[in-house]
């Protein structure tokens, strides 16, 4: 029996019940490589999962880490805009001496019995 996707008007993915993907599941990896397409596994019609291609994956997470550096770097020009804004040069060492100060309070916080 072909594997049977259901599309709707809403969303572009084709779906799959999970019950239809457990049976076809090397059907599903194949078109899934094949045609590189992010196939969403439902269960009783509620989205639980998908299968998706790994590059697919793999540039989501380099996204998301871009992200994180962006917010990162965000609230460093943040931290020492004073001392931009008075002429005062930004020294890096300063900088990785907080980060490495913050660092090590947050993880003596996170201690038990702190």
């Amino acid at each position: 029996m072909p594997l049977a996707y259901r599309r709707d008007a809403k969303t572009t993915e084709p779906r799959i019940p999970a019950t239809d993907a457990r049976v076809h599941f090397g059907e599903l990896l194949q078109h899934v490589t094949g045609t590189a397409e992010t196939v969403v596994i439902e269960r009783s019609g509620r989205e639980v999962a998908a299968l998706l291609p790994i590059e697919t994956l793999r540039r989501q997470q380099a996204v998301a880490q871009n992200a994180e550096w962006r917010e990162a770097l965000c609230v460093c020009q943040q931290a020492f805009q004073p001392q931009v804004r008075r002429g005062f040069p930004v020294e890096v060492a300063e900088i990785i001496r907080r980060g490495r100060q913050e660092r090590t309070e947050r993880i003596m916080h996170a201690l038990p019995g702190r």
